[in-house]
């Protein structure tokens, strides 16, 4: 098969492609003998009718037209494949003619390709990562929150005053102009200062308050989104709340025999130990990830077009398909999820189309990136994606893509793997100290 490629405007190329004369006149021959075997002519036994006949009865085109239309169906994903090109949408066909016994059968056709940017830079990327080792600092934050965890509270003295890390039991009235606010009103209220379930602002209200004391306020709901007020921004609050109780936390007494009831090691310093452990393989496991995050936020800061809108709402499409289907696994009810994230259909949507957008700027900015550095796939690696995804067997998945004309799908993949790699091991990673 001999493949031709014309690039043309607006993104597109024309593929011709010419099927050599033998092998057209293979399928000529094995479409009479099919036909022969499944109609049944008079005065001919069945499989013994010869051509003639069978143009005769079924039209003196009928097995050209079926070997061309099969020809095509074959011939045309192979090409696109074999072209290195990455199709999006429909072919167009020009006139197609019936094959002709002897002859080369020649067709051709139409494909819009996949958009193609430049980045602003090729140069290494820069990008900040923390350090590979466990500093102090991480260590004694995730200590400490765990010790946190069995901490109790017990009531202040009577004259104490609410400061942060307090738990106060409030009785509080919420309402938004007239109407009252249910989840914020309650007599037994409970709330932690600094639990961030509040704004600041709230906080700064409740602090310094004695049991018995009552405060009035009004809050602006601003840009800080905050769990109990995450569905009122932009609203103005008001609140009446009366100290009920105040309790302090308490620290528990760590020592070996705290240890060894709450969590079976023997000695502090083997929690200590333990923890830390814990924590390398954490931070190893999560310092790739963040690495090629990292990589790829700053190769999307270098497209400096707007996502095609076309392959964005592809891009949705297949998130909201995949979205739905997660949906459907755990059992879900989409009114359900929405009730649980405290979200609204348009904010969901809204999500998912900007997800979709930096998807196909990603996409977009790896295929350059590829293109800049003229990365390539070889054909081990395409077939070392189906090893993968089928073990032994392979090679049958390898053949059904193949013929389907869908191996420049997994060489899209591969090629941007490979740019990835290449842009996370070129990176300029600048170390920067962990902050609490």
């Amino acid at each position: 098969m001999e493949i031709n490629v014309e690039k043309l405007e607006d993104n597109r190329a024309k593929i011709v492609v010419t099927v050599e004369a033998a092998e057209v006149d293979k399928k000529i021959n094995a479409k009479y003998k099919e036909a022969a075997q499944r109609y049944q002519f008079p005065g001919f036994r069945k499989g013994k009718a010869p051509r003639a006949v069978i143009d005769s009865a079924l039209g003196a085109d009928y097995v050209k037209a079926m070997v061309t239309e099969e020809v095509v169906n074959e011939a045309m994903p192979v090409a696109i494949d074999n072209s290195g090109l990455f199709p999006v949408g429909q072919a167009e066909f020009g006139d197609v003619a019936n094959v002709v016994a002897g002859q080369d059968f020649t067709f051709d056709f139409t494909i819009a390709l996949r958009n193609e940017i430049e980045l602003t830079s090729y140069e290494p990327v820069a990008i900040e990562m923390p350090s590979e080792e466990v500093s102090d600092a991480e260590f004694n934050m995730q200590y400490d929150a765990i010790i946190e965890q069995y901490a109790s509270f017990e009531e202040a003295g009577a004259h104490a005053k609410s400061s942060d890390g307090d738990r106060l039991v409030l009785a509080m009235e919420a309402y938004d102009g007239e109407v009252a606010l249910e989840k914020l009103t309650s007599g037994e209220f409970q709330y932690t200062i600094g639990s961030g379930l509040f704004p600041v602002a709230f906080d700064e209200k409740v602090t310094g308050l004695t049991a018995g004391e009552t405060v009035e306020f009004e809050l602006e709901v601003g840009e800080e989104v905050t769990p109990y007020v995450n569905n009122l921004k932009g609203k103005t609050i008001s609140f009446k709340a009366t100290v009920k109780s105040i309790m302090v936390k308490m620290a528990p007494n760590v020592d070996d025999a705290w240890v060894q009831d709450n969590f079976g090691f023997e000695t502090v310093d083997e929690l200590r130990e333990r923890l830390m452990d814990s924590l390398k393989e954490q931070k190893a496991d999560l310092m790739p990830r963040l690495k090629e995050d990292r990589v790829l936020s700053a190769l999307i800061e270098r497209v400096a077009d707007e996502a095609p809108e076309a392959m964005v709402e592809e891009q949705e499409t297949e998130l909201l398909q995949e979205f739905f289907q997660q949906l459907q696994r755990s059992g879900q009810t989409y009114d359900a999820y929405l009730k649980a994230q405290n979200l609204t259909a348009d904010q969901l949507k809204k999500d998912i189309k900007l997800q979709a957008a930096d998807i196909v700027k990603q996409n977009l900015a790896l295929d350059a990136w590829a293109r800049h550095n003229e990365v390539e796939a070889a054909e081990s690696e395409i077939q070392g994606e189906f090893i993968k995804a089928a073990g032994n067997e392979w090679e049958d998945l390898y053949e059904n893509w193949k013929q389907a004309g869908r191996l420049h799908m997994v060489r899209e993949g591969v090629l941007r793997s490979k740019a990835l790699e290449m842009a996370m091991a070129e990176a300029a990673v600048t170390e920067v100290p962990f902050e609490q």
